[in-house]
């Protein structure tokens, strides 16, 4: 870690400090950090609005452990926040048993008599401008000095596989003697991100379109005139849009199947759940037959599909899909439902 030296105009080294060796406890003190400014930590981390829950929070009554933080986010799903001097490969494995146990607190209400650290009131006014339910989901933050590759990899792969939200954050302190301060740097090892949200466009606009905070901005970052026509038109007709306000959410009634965010190039469809038209031809088929670019990706091991919007045809053919979309059977995979075997119509 460096500091700019304005005197000398020069970098200067800064000393690296190590949590155990300065006798420093996650809980006691790097806890108590964040607590102090969790709204300015998170933000810097770029992890959106977070509501803290509490801390030392009591996944259950069945076992002593307790989640170091717990917090809400903007689509109203718990954020279970684990703490860490040094490494440890159990990490993971501790917060994904600690996920589990919040998904037994049930959904809104229920999960408002559980939880503590917010009043009632704010909960309530998070449950009534939330699309879903509070808890209907669950991610995790890992916070470490450092991390074994078990851990690593394990998140890729749940990640990957299926679908979890899972992020790895390294923390680091560098120590300043002479001014007797200390700093802190904390970058994302996991997940990697994407070349359009980490390039500087070569236009010379700074920033990533998937950290602008409004959609007139997102908009002049896009690359794609289709796109850009197609989120106009739809923002001008009042489309509806998701929760944390980053997409899109189609049909405009009923049961979201689309959410739809834009990128620098294109947009990108994330379809929840997988249906079949009404002559019996799958999605899959269907999206590989008619969009410019092909290629799909399967959340949640295939319960879920994930494909890109290029060209203007790509586009009309989604409206068109979205129109009929009453007339589709939806299905329930055995990816998302294993006691349905390889698929049901619903």
């Amino acid at each position: 870690m460096l500091k700019v030296d304005l005197s000398s105009q020069k970098f200067v080294g800064l000393t690296p400090v190590l949590l155990a060796e300065q006798g420093l406890k996650e809980r006691q003190d790097l806890q108590r950090w964040i607590l102090n400014s969790f709204d300015s930590f998170f933000d810097y981390l770029g992890e959106g609005q977070l509501q803290l829950v509490g801390q030392e929070v009591s996944p259950s009554d069945s076992v002593n452990d307790r989640i170091d933080l717990l917090a809400v986010g903007s689509d109203g799903e718990a954020v279970i926040i684990e703490l860490k001097r040094g490494s440890n490969k159990w990490q993971l494995s501790q917060a994904l048993s600690y996920a589990a146990m919040i998904s037994k607190w049930g959904q809104g209400e229920s999960f408002l008599e559980k939880a503590r650290g917010l009043t009632r009131f704010e909960l309530r006014d998070l449950l009534r401008t939330d699309k879903g339910e509070v808890n209907s989901s669950q991610r995790i933050i890992l916070i470490a000095e450092a991390y074994d590759y078990e851990v690593l990899v394990a998140a890729e792969w749940l990640t990957e596989k299926y679908d979890l939200d899972i992020r790895c954050y390294q923390i680091s302190l560098g120590q300043d003697i002479e001014q007797n301060a200390v700093y802190v740097s904390c970058v994302c090892l996991y997940p990697p991100g994407d070349l359009d949200q980490l390039a500087i466009s070569r236009k010379g606009k700074t920033g990533s379109l998937q950290t602008s905070k409004t959609w007139e901005e997102r908009l002049l970052r896009c690359e794609n005139e289709d796109a850009r026509i197609f989120f106009e038109s739809q923002l001008e007709a009042k489309t509806r849009k998701t929760a944390n306000d980053r997409a899109l959410a189609f049909p405009a009634f009923g049961t979201i199947h689309w959410n739809v965010e834009l990128r620098t190039k294109s947009a990108f469809v994330l379809q929840v759940g997988r249906f079949q038209t009404a002559t019996g031809e799958d999605d899959e088929s269907l999206w590989k037959g008619h969009l410019k670019s092909p290629e799909l990706g399967y959340p949640r091991g295939g319960a879920n599909l994930r494909f890109f919007l290029v060209a203007p045809e790509d586009f009309e053919f989604f409206r068109e899909i979205v129109r009929n979309a009453s007339t589709l059977k939806w299905i329930k995979t055995s990816a998302s439902d294993p006691s349905l075997g390889d698929g049901t119509v619903i």
